[in-house]
């Protein structure tokens, strides 16, 4: 399970920069949309951590998929500068979560 994630993480990097390279806009404003966006997405995200709490205090909605998307918009944010270590970054990181998954989750046969 936790390949698919780290795969889906790695495709939407690569889809998030093929979009900044072949976008019309200027930087800033490009940049401007990504952040106003990933507002947007995590206003909804604590809006729904809210609602769940007030339903269900003892099993809220702490982080879904929508913290994740948010929060992942602002961290490519920050690697767009560096697009050409973008491949090795987030393999290094890939293997990094794989390794740490692995020693805190070990399969026993």
């Amino acid at each position: 399970m936790y390949c698919t994630l780290y795969i889906y993480i790695y495709i939407y990097g690569w889809i998030y920069i093929s979009i900044y390279n072949n976008t019309k806009l200027t930087q800033k404003k490009f940049i401007y949309n990504r952040i106003n966006a990933s507002f947007k997405i995590l206003f909804h995200a604590l809006l729904i951590t809210l609602i769940t709490y007030y339903y269900f205090p003892t099993k809220y909605i702490r982080f879904d998929v929508l913290h994740f998307i948010g929060l992942s918009i602002l961290i490519l944010l920050s690697i767009l500068p560096f697009k050409q270590l973008y491949n090795i970054l987030l393999t290094i990181l890939i293997f990094l979560l794989i390794y740490i998954n692995v020693i805190n989750n070990p399969i026993n046969y």
